[in-house]
């Protein structure tokens, strides 16, 4: 099962200090979760996600989790081997779960990341442009 990681550039937005809002989810293609629109703060899930999978990365039978930031959703993440961990979606009793190939999650957040810097840059969002690029680079040289 793939799984890609969406920030839609055209969603975010910035006042003044606060950290930057807009719409993040996990596409499975069959459903997306918390769902498609779901807006949050992407910025800090990105970098929460990334150093999340960077803790138990590759340890058989470890544990993660996923939070956001606006509500109860999670997802729960599990290593079933090297190559493949379960994702359980938790949503208020909309449970799902999803095996998915541990490269594709890791490309995926990495990827993730790196629409949000460009996307920041383009928009002058410094500060934000620099951790979003940060937390890319850590994916990066630790998984490809």
């Amino acid at each position: 099962m793939t799984v890609k990681v969406i920030i839609d550039p055209a969603s975010l937005k910035k006042r003044d200090s606060a950290p930057i809002t807009g719409i993040i989810y996990f596409d499975f293609g069959d459903i997306k979760f918390p769902g498609g629109y779901w807006a949050d703060f992407p910025g800090n899930l990105i970098w929460w996600w990334i150093n999340e999978l960077l803790r138990v990365d590759g340890t058989r039978n470890a544990n993660g989790l996923f939070r956001f930031m606006d509500g109860p959703q999670e997802i729960r993440l599990k290593f079933l081997s090297t190559e493949v961990c379960e994702l359980k979606c938790l949503n208020g009793g909309k449970d799902i779960k999803r095996d998915v190939s541990v490269e594709t999650l890791k490309r995926s957040l990495v990827e993730a990341a790196d629409v949000l810097a460009a996307e920041c840059a383009r928009r002058g969002w410094d500060e934000d442009a620099s951790t979003a690029r940060i937390s890319a680079g850590r994916g990066r040289s630790a998984w490809v």
